[in-house]
């Protein structure tokens, strides 16, 4: 006989009694607090460093940007909105409980593993709305279409369109990744996309690597630069091959030794793009491993 684990019933996050309005500027449900102006407040009164006080804030934000149609849940480690639409909603944050445990398993040494605050992810109904709080909350959409997004900002945040679980599910395993290695702050987004893409892949064997678009790159010693300090992933012409040339990096050094590589990312800066945690840790120049790498993907 096989045996079936019994899903929990969802029950709707109890409402916050904190007063977010004094930290909002706009009408728009989207915009986002004054989170500096949220820590002031809070060390005022001696609970900057409370978990228990931030999930009180992030809850009201949480249900002020719900709107009509959409519904406010939380599991373990997760708040989250999501619109009315969405069939068995319990299932998704199940698979963000599973998808944690997994990342924070497969790296360690590099994770953060904060059971005590909740991650904040907003779902919305289609990509028109989800492109609306882009603008509204950031002042501006994303100029790379996307299918979901890890902001890094006040209280992190992850939000994407959901379509269904097969769409959602490579979403929140790359967004994820991206939020349990936010405490670096200064890693380079090369190392960070990578990691994530190839996180992605793992867990749902989705983006597969596609090694013969990299045997017409266009990278050269004229702009593998915009490579390493992160604009080539926010340019049109040059996106997908940066993510193919992050991971492709990532994947060789993690081979190499994955201690030496948590010293690396642990220790990489987004100044020099990582190149002098590269020479310390791997004594390896990161350019020439890099025309390396594609020097054998052309073959």
């Amino acid at each position: 006989m096989f045996g079936f684990k019994r899903r929990k019933k969802l029950k709707p996050t109890e409402k916050s009694d904190f007063n977010l309005s004094p930290f909002i500027t706009g009408d728009s449900p989207f915009a986002e607090p004054n989170w500096r102006g949220l820590y002031e407040h809070l060390k005022k009164t001696g609970e900057e460093d409370s978990n228990e006080a931030w999930s009180d804030v992030a809850i009201a934000w949480a249900y002020r940007v719900s709107e009509d149609k959409r519904l406010v849940a939380n599991s373990d480690n997760f708040l989250m909105v999501y619109p009315q639409a969405m069939d068995k909603p319990e299932m998704l944050l199940e698979y963000m409980e599973a998808s944690r445990r997994r990342i924070l398993r497969r790296m360690p040494g590099i994770t953060i593993n904060d059971d005590r605050m909740l991650w904040v992810v907003f779902v919305f109904n289609d990509a028109d709305i989800y492109e609306r709080y882009q603008q509204e909350a950031y002042g501006q959409a994303s100029a790379i279409a996307s299918s979901g997004m890890f902001v890094h900002n006040g209280y992190g945040h992850f939000l994407f369109p959901h379509i269904d679980q097969g769409f959602s599910e490579p979403v929140i395993a790359h967004e994820l990744t991206h939020a349990l290695v936010s405490h670096l702050d200064e890693l380079p987004l090369w190392i960070n996309e990578g990691m994530a893409v190839n996180m992605e892949h793992d867990i749902c064997r989705s983006a597969p690597l596609d090694l013969d678009k990299l045997k017409t790159t266009p990278w050269n010693e004229n702009n593998i630069e915009t490579f390493f300090d992160g604009s080539a992933f926010r340019s049109g012409k040059l996106s997908d091959y940066a993510y193919l040339l992050g991971r492709l990096i990532v994947m060789s050094l993690v081979r190499e030794d994955y201690d030496r590589f948590c010293g690396f990312v642990n220790n990489a800066n987004r100044n020099d793009g990582g190149r002098a945690a590269a020479r310390e840790w791997f004594e390896v120049d990161l350019d020439g491993l890099a025309f390396h790498l594609l020097q054998e993907t052309s073959h």
